[in-house]
């Protein structure tokens, strides 16, 4: 063992996301590993050799503290939101989301349009969060109180209107 607990056969490699020293067998140079700490995926190369990104192939862009830019840009004047690393983010839909949702919910008692517009709300809170999580979507405290809002209106909507469908199946018996 090497005074820094490593191994003659293995390597300290860094993840690109949130910089953890990962120790691994030198087999494992070359190959697609994942962050115990972020979950990230990444191709293994030792420290100081450019990282590449999985999906794209290309080196990943660093990433700011989310909720530091989210506070500075609270502050900020109307517009359009910039970040010094990733340029322009996308405006939130957290209101569209948190309509669509309650507008499933009040018409749970018609399961077809409420399963619509439920599933509808649903998967674009997923898309936004996925997208403030890696900052391209604006992300502020009231755009993800609104997608939860939608979100949980719309778990709720799902519910409601399956059992209306049941309930709709049974009498018709």
């Amino acid at each position: 063992m090497s005074p820094h607990g490593t191994s003659p056969s293995s390597e300290n490699v860094p993840c690109p996301r949130c910089a953890r020293v990962l120790v691994l067998p030198a087999e494992h140079l070359g190959r697609a590993v994942e962050c115990p700490q972020c979950q990230h995926a990444f191709l293994a190369a030792p420290a100081g050799a450019p990282v590449v990104g999985i999906k794209t192939g290309a080196p990943p862009r660093p990433r700011r503290d989310a909720e530091f830019i989210a506070e500075e840009n609270e502050h900020a004047a109307p517009g359009p939101v910039f970040d010094d690393i990733n340029g322009p983010r996308r405006e939130h839909r957290g209101d569209t989301i948190a309509w669509l949702g309650v507008a499933a919910l009040f018409l749970s008692w018609l399961p077809v349009v409420s399963h619509a517009l439920a599933l509808r709300a649903l998967w674009l809170a997923h898309n936004d969060l996925k997208e403030m999580h890696v900052l391209v979507r604006d992300d502020t405290r009231l755009a993800r109180t609104f997608i939860r809002i939608g979100q949980v209106c719309g778990g709720l909507a799902l519910v409601l209107s399956t059992a209306a469908l049941v309930a709709f199946a049974l009498y018709r018996k």
